[in-house]
């Protein structure tokens, strides 16, 4: 039997992920998954547009190297030293550098659901079904 902890022999974890409000973690997905990834040695590293892009528009280069640019890929390392401070690329990218430094063991409080917002959900959730069940009720005795 296979260890998933172990499956794939890593030392740690990191879960890359944008601060953005409309995509706030849950208490449920930060207690089963962020809080024991963090605890293990990951870490939580945020988002940012302008330190993703320089590395997509890599990849999609490197994707298409043969059919549609006939580069070598070779030739893309080799920009990619040539370039990389300007561009962001390797050692020079941000978030290439925040995913493989020494983890914070820390979780931004803004990423994270409010408990208040989720308090009012479930008792709003709750005194509806409490309302929908005495509606029933006393249509019953009528």
């Amino acid at each position: 039997m296979i260890d998933k902890e172990n499956k794939f022999n890593l030392s740690r974890g990191c879960l890359v992920r944008s601060k953005s409000k409309d995509k706030e973690i849950s208490h449920y997905l930060y207690n089963t998954y962020l809080k024991p990834l963090i605890s293990k040695g990951g870490e939580f590293v945020e988002l940012k547009e302008e330190e993703i892009k320089p590395l997509l528009a890599i990849r999609s280069e490197h994707k298409k190297r043969d059919v549609d640019y006939g580069l070598t890929e070779e030739q893309i390392f080799q920009f990619i030293v040539d370039k990389a401070t300007e561009y962001q690329l390797g050692e020079s990218n941000l978030l290439l550098k925040e995913i493989l430094s020494d983890p914070s063991y820390e979780v931004p409080d803004d990423v994270i659901e409010d408990d208040s917002v989720l308090a009012d959900e479930i008792t709003n959730s709750e005194s509806t079904d409490i309302d929908d069940d005495i509606s029933n009720l006393l249509m019953v005795d009528e």
